[in-house]
């Protein structure tokens, strides 16, 4: 059961470091897309293995009125 709930909280770190990536990349990521390009791809593609990544694995956004029902 411990095992279960540690992959599936690995599992949304991914996703929402994914997303962050797109939403709001940090200057550490933009080193990434640096490197990416200096190997022949694009920015985009760096982009684009994070649009596929969420559309796999899509990231859930919850209001604030949600998350109080759950508390």
């Amino acid at each position: 059961m411990y095992i279960q709930a540690e992959e599936l909280i690995k599992q949304e770190m991914l996703v929402m470091m994914h997303h962050d990536c797109l939403d709001t990349p940090t200057p550490g990521q933009a080193q990434v897309n640096a490197s990416l390009i200096k190997r022949g791809k694009t920015k985009e593609t760096g982009q684009a293995m994070h649009v596929a990544f969420l559309e796999r694995n899509p990231y859930d956004q919850f209001t604030t009125e949600e998350l109080e029902q759950v508390i």
